[in-house]
């Protein structure tokens, strides 16, 4: 049995949840969001109030575990597509990301950064491409900060990436042979994931000033990967802070022409949990928020491989 807490750090609150995998499922023993965040650009907490709310948390988490899984915010990582030749070896891999990391940040050091890579998988025009992602040391240091009041281990850091595709392919069973779109929608940061059961096909950040424009991208997106991807689309699955009940329903109206099925992502449907009615509640309200912190406990599925 694996017990974990995982912590998501969102764009305005910070969610909790405890998931423990056994040979029957997951788990949900535990689920808590609070409204404070690490300030990853200096370092520090954004919330007076943090010791005392975090505080809160810990003396809530009565059980053993065997460790935090921390799972760091999307608008946090550099990514990058980059064509790459088949089977590098993780030297070969060190140099391209070095290159790719020097043209986009000339006055960093690649010390500075962690490198994950993920290989993406069915382009029809042959090609091979990864799918970078790099991420600031002092990110991880600044969320094992965070986290120490629990007195507890902090694994390495999670991709939320990664780990909303592991969400998805737990709760979605009969959708593994499925062409899906994953579209994240943040307060200040919007993302495509397309996928096939817990392969990754594609990554596109998504720039916006508004709703609308997320809309008219993300027909833009559809557009250019229509291409290079085999297969038609069955899924447009929405998740995020920033999603409401209006939104899903304009984004069915916009997009119901091109796929069978528009929903949102619901991060608990396959979850058991013993929790009282009052929680079941919460979660039902927030199913489509809670991805990347269920999907952190199942990283041992992510595919990812870390650059050294």
């Amino acid at each position: 049995m694996k017990k974990y807490l995982n912590v998501y750090f969102g764009d305005s609150r910070t969610y909790f949840c405890m998931t423990e995998t056994t040979a029957k499922g997951v788990e949900l023993k535990y689920v808590k969001s609070l409204k404070l965040i690490p300030d990853f650009d200096d370092g520090v907490f954004s919330d007076a109030g943090f010791q005392y709310d975090l505080s809160e948390v810990t003396s809530e988490i009565v059980e053993d575990i065997e460790g935090i899984i921390p799972v760091i915010p999307f608008n946090q990582i550099f990514t990058s597509l980059m064509p790459s030749p088949k089977n590098l070896t993780n030297e070969e891999l060190r140099k391209l990301f070095k290159l790719e990391l020097r043209q986009n940040f000339p006055d960093r050091a690649y010390e500075d950064f962690s490198a994950y890579c993920v290989a993406l998988k069915m382009r029809t025009d042959g090609e091979n491409y990864i799918l970078g992602l790099f991420i600031k040391n002092k990110v991880e240091e600044i969320c094992k900060g965070f986290l120490s009041p629990f007195n507890s281990t902090v694994f390495e850091i999670v991709l939320p990436q990664i780990a909303t595709v592991s969400a998805y392919y737990l709760n979605y069973p009969e959708n593994a042979d499925k062409l899906t779109a994953l579209l994240l929608l943040g307060f200040n940061y919007s993302s495509l994931t397309i996928c096939k059961g817990k392969d990754i096909l594609y990554y596109s950040e998504i720039n916006f000033e508004n709703h609308l424009q997320v809309i008219e991208n993300l027909q833009r997106e559809m557009e250019k990967t229509r291409d290079l991807i085999k297969g038609n689309y069955d899924n447009l699955i929405l998740h995020g802070e920033a999603l409401t009940p209006m939104i899903l329903e304009e984004y069915k109206k916009v997009f119901s022409n091109k796929f069978p099925f528009i929903g949102r992502l619901n991060a608990f449907r396959m979850l058991t949990t013993r929790l009282g009615n009052e929680y079941r509640e919460y979660c039902n309200r927030m199913a489509h928020v809670y991805p990347a912190c269920i999907g952190g406990g199942m990283k041992e599925n992510s595919g990812i491989i870390k650059v050294i």
